[in-house]
Order: C-alpha cells, then sequence, then structure tokens
C-alpha cells in the first residue's frame, strides 16, 4: 500500500539490511577467522558494517521524511 510517495515495505528494507549486517558481522566474520580466510573476513566486516549504515540512513531519512514533508 502506498502511503504519500514511499512504500509501506521500507519498513522490511530496513530490518532485513540491519539484521543481515548483524548476521554478516556475528556469523561470517567469525566463520572466515577460524579458518584464516583474511580477504573474506575484511569483505564480511566491510558488508556487515556497510548493511548497517544502510539500514540506519535508510530508517532515519524514511522518518525524517514521514515527519516534515508528509
Amino acid at each position: 500500500m502506498i502511503y504519500g510517495t514511499f512504500s509501506g515495505y521500507l519498513y522490511y528494507v530496513v530490518a532485513i539490511s540491519i539484521a543481515s549486517g548483524i548476521l554478516l558481522l556475528i556469523f561470517d566474520r567469525t566463520e572466515y577467522d577460524i579458518q584464516n580466510l583474511t580477504k573474506e573476513k575484511k569483505a564480511a566486516i566491510y558488508l556487515g558494517r556497510f548493511n548497517i549504515a544502510l539500514g540506519v540512513v535508510s530508517g532515519v531519512g524514511m522518518w525524517i521524511y514521514s515527519r516534515w514533508f508528509i
């Protein structure tokens, strides 16, 4: 359902983005650390942080937009 100019599904995108970032940092990073795969560990850390940041920025942007422009 469209409310204003953004979809209600954006809340799910924010939650999934943050959750996948946390899971990357918890599981993939430790698994790569155990197997001594340094490049993969760095990539998992980067992607995990990027997913969390993307989710937070999207959530804050969505909140600002809905608070001030709708």
